[in-house]
């Protein structure tokens, strides 16, 4: 009984494996282009000094932060280097 249960789950995953890559080979492969705006230097300055900004910006001493710490904007990271000393 067990065996012809695995049997039968074996061959229905096998003929669900070969649709998938019947599926798949049917699929058209696109290509995304860049498209840059014939305007986009007017941009550049005022995007990398609002960056260079963000990142050096430190409140006066003793006064709140009145922006938030610098983020990465894309691509963040979930580790980082800590020092530690452990008893």
């Amino acid at each position: 009984m067990i065996k012809r249960l695995l049997l039968a789950l074996f061959l229905g995953l096998i003929v669900i494996g070969i649709g998938m890559v019947r599926a798949e080979g049917k699929r058209r492969i696109t290509y995304m282009d860049e498209v840059v705006p014939a305007d986009e230097a007017t941009y550049l300055p005022e995007i990398i000094s609002s960056a260079i900004e963000s990142i050096n910006y430190t409140p006066e001493k003793g006064q709140p932060p009145t922006a938030p710490p610098y983020r990465r904007d894309v691509h963040s990271k979930a580790h980082g280097c800590v020092r530690a000393e452990l008893r």
